[in-house]
């Protein structure tokens, strides 16, 4: 698929939440790295430029074990856990959990994988850990996919925000009820079922693997959505620095407010171009990971060869 064909993705069958959760038929390696006072989880597979994949929220490199073959077939594929993220001990308390930390790590993984510029993808809070990062870090990276990156601080005083953020929060009642109450686990998936527009008590449904990785995510919610209120704001001034090629995703039934984030990345960015995901919304690279990848694999395509 050529870049003329990235920006209208054609759907195909729609796939549940958890079916990008499958296993792999390639050699992957499951390591460590140091990344200053912690280790990091990271899977490594195929070889070639790297494509580095960076999870959301409640979530870890689990999340993109359906797409990995693929990308490793021409690549090399590599995703970690952030910092506090999958099963593993936290090195502290959590003290440390906040949008720089993840941005730093992100440069440090790169860093100590040797592995720079690399090809960064990311999905929501991964694109405004990404955004920083390339703020910040801008010679580490050849070029970015996000999709429907979670930038808040882009959609304040847009025209129709007030509507968006009705729009969107108001599903969100049952989480916040979850989390008041702490049972995070419930509230985790409460999450999901509002972030991806499923019925109530639909995220139970899906694999025993999803089910796993959000109990193991579910300590993180609260910390998360701490750091996300705190974080200090990205405007379209910070955005004209990247000066990288980057392509933002946003699928065709997104939320208002998350389109808005997405338009404002693509608006800002100097090399910034936008597409769509059709037939799907937030939760789009697993509801469709063939259309999601043949878009990323198509874009650093065109980055590598202009």
């Amino acid at each position: 698929m050529g870049l003329n064909n990235i920006m209208q993705i054609h759907a195909r069958a729609g796939l549940a939440v958890a079916a990008l959760l499958l296993s792999s038929a390639l050699p992957v390696s499951a390591n460590e790295i140091a990344v200053g006072d912690t280790m990091l989880t990271y899977e490594d597979a195929g070889s070639g430029p790297v494509v580095l994949f960076l999870h959301g929220a409640v979530s870890d490199l689990r999340v993109w074990s359906g797409i990995r073959d693929r990308v490793a077939e021409q690549h090399r594929f590599v995703a970690y856990d952030q910092r506090y993220f999958g099963p593993a001990e936290w090195p502290d308390e959590g003290a440390k959990f906040s949008v720089a930390t993840h941005a730093e790590d992100l440069a440090a993984v790169i860093d100590a994988l040797d592995a720079g510029p690399v090809h960064l993808v990311t999905w929501s809070y991964g694109g405004l850990v990404g955004l920083q990062a390339a703020m910040r870090h801008r010679d580490k990276f050849r070029s970015i996919t996000h999709f429907e990156p979670t930038v808040s601080s882009l959609h304040v005083g847009l025209p129709g925000e007030r509507a968006a953020i009705v729009q969107k929060f108001t599903s969100f009642g049952a989480m916040a009820e979850a989390l008041q109450a702490g049972e995070e686990e419930d509230a985790v998936r409460r999450l999901i079922e509002a972030v991806f527009r499923l019925e109530p008590g639909e995220a139970e449904t899906h694999s025993d693997l999803a089910q796993q990785m959000w109990d193991d995510n579910a300590r993180t919610l609260s910390p998360f959505l701490e750091a996300v209120a705190a974080v200090e704001p990205i405007d379209c001034d910070g955005l004209a620095g990247i000066e990288v090629p980057t392509l933002v995703m946003q699928g065709s039934d997104a939320y208002v407010l998350d389109a808005m984030m997405a338009d404002e990345v693509v608006r800002c960015q100097p090399k910034a171009i936008g597409a769509v995901l059709e037939g799907t919304n937030h939760g789009g690279p697993v509801q469709d990971p063939a259309a999601f990848v043949d878009a990323v694999l198509s874009f650093i395509q065109s980055t590598d060869n202009p």
